[in-house]
């Protein structure tokens, strides 16, 4: 249950600001349009402090990692509730972002840890159904909020007291990692750590995998507010409820993704929940042509995407780690960062010319687990009888 409470920490401090964007664009004069910046920075440094903290767990331990990183978030969420102005909030988001990756790094390290092979697989998909906790509360949350009529900074102390109840929680939990690594953090052990990875087929094929599929959520998360206000004038308490509606996805995806591990093998799961991302993503597309779209009709299509979507992240996840366990806080480290890295950027760029054409929109949700699925099939058709 640690592991999924940290991974959803990421979702859980993006998706409580969703419904605060009209308000806080308002309390700090800020336009509208620059609000997906409080998503994408956060994004950005939460991929960037991932190549920090995974060899660092491996040099002192995961648990000192994970309290380093959590009172990084907390002081970010301080300097972001406290803000004047837009760019501070910034700041603050940079900061929490730092942070957050040691959470979302060592969430994965952690499992490595402890499993392998196809219980890996299966362990990973648990925590990532206990992730959903995050999308699901987080938006009700915030929606809740915004009808008591709080400020916008209420967000930034519900985010203190979840950094809390984590730190709680590791001080109950025991340490993983089996033995230090004392040169974990040299140059020579980090260039040689980054060739094993990259060199190993397995863990590069499903690394470009992982960051492909991100793109996709990461568009969704960052353009969701503004569209729902631009396509349907759908803002605050009710935005939050059709945004909390699509996270329900992602635990039958979960569920669904648990079983089918044993029977189908992770990689034909794997192909079958990017055909379901990529289907809602047509649908989107051919619905909007049609005139048919509606708030409700849209967000079930997201939702139907999000069962696909972290069924694929979650398996292409169990696959880079695999061949890595006595490097597996540098490889999730290197997985996240690239992941995110790639994602965050190409999304930011996408997000600023699709969030007013919902078709387009649709287009691109459809056209990224397209290539995902290439690239799986690809995989799954290689010459070489591999693991996977």
């Amino acid at each position: 249950m640690f592991c999924g409470l940290l991974m959803s920490l990421g979702a859980f401090s993006i998706d409580i600001s969703l419904p605060f964007f009209s308000v806080m664009a308002d309390g700090l004069d800020t336009d509208l349009s620059l609000l997906p910046l409080v998503v994408t920075s956060f994004l950005l440094f939460l991929g960037l402090g991932q190549l920090l903290f995974g060899p660092l767990s491996d040099r002192i331990g995961r648990k000192p990692t994970l309290m380093l990183g959590l009172s990084l978030f907390l002081l970010g969420a301080f300097i972001a509730g406290s803000a004047v102005n837009f760019s501070m909030v910034i700041v603050g988001r940079v900061l929490q972002g730092f942070g957050t990756s040691a959470a979302v790094v060592l969430s994965r390290t952690i499992l490595r840890d402890l499993f392998e092979g196809e219980n890996l697989a299966r362990q990973m998909a648990i925590a990532t159904g206990i992730f959903s906790v995050g999308p699901i509360v987080a938006p009700l949350l915030g929606g809740t909020l915004v009808a008591l009529g709080a400020s916008w900074r209420s967000v930034f102390v519900a985010m203190v007291l979840y950094g809390l109840l984590l730190l709680f929680f590791l001080s109950r939990t025991p340490e993983t990692l089996r033995e230090a690594d004392p040169e974990a953090l040299s140059l020579a052990r980090l260039k040689r750590n980054l060739m094993r990875v990259v060199c190993n087929e397995q863990s590069r094929s499903f690394m470009v995998i992982n960051s492909v599929t991100m793109i996709s959520m990461i568009l969704i998360v960052a353009t969701s507010a503004p569209l729902y206000k631009n396509r349907f004038g759908i803002t605050g308490v009710a935005f939050a409820i059709y945004f909390a509606v699509h996270a329900s996805g992602i635990i039958v995806g979960q569920f669904a993704n648990h079983r089918l591990i044993s029977r189908l093998g992770v990689v034909c799961t794997s192909i079958a929940a990017a055909a379901v991302m990529a289907l809602a993503g047509v649908l989107i597309v051919l619905f909007e042509i049609a005139g048919l779209m509606s708030p409700w009709l849209l967000s079930g299509l997201i939702t139907l995407f999000a069962v696909g979507y972290l069924s694929v992240v979650a398996n292409s996840t169990s696959m880079i780690l695999q061949p890595h366990g006595e490097i597996a806080g540098f490889t999730s480290s290197l997985q996240g960062a690239c992941g995110l890295l790639v994602s965050s950027v190409v999304g930011t760029l996408l997000s600023r010319f699709v969030q007013d054409n919902l078709a387009l929109w649709g287009g691109i949700i459809a056209l990224i687990p397209l290539l995902a699925i290439v690239l799986l099939v690809r995989w799954q058709s290689r010459p070489l009888n591999q693991p996977g």
